[in-house]
């Protein structure tokens, strides 16, 4: 990717589980959006996001999604 290409604002990425979560086996963590096959035409960012993860038999804390409200 350069900075000049053009951004498809329709491709994108939906996480379904956070860290802390319960994962049962071959349950859906992600939807990856994409207007063709992107296993075929981005492998490189499946496989990086795949190892990005790591998924623990040990349960974990969850993180704080809200820090601090401002108002």
């Amino acid at each position: 990717m350069k900075s000049t290409d053009k951004i498809d604002f329709s491709v994108g990425i939906r996480l379904l589980k956070h860290v802390g979560d319960e994962i049962e086996v071959n349950e859906s963590w992600a939807i990856l959006y994409a207007n063709d096959d992107a296993s075929r035409r981005y492998p490189k960012y499946l496989e990086d996001l795949n190892t990005a993860l790591h998924v623990s038999p040990i349960p974990v804390e969850p993180l704080k999604r809200i820090h601090k409200i401002v108002s």
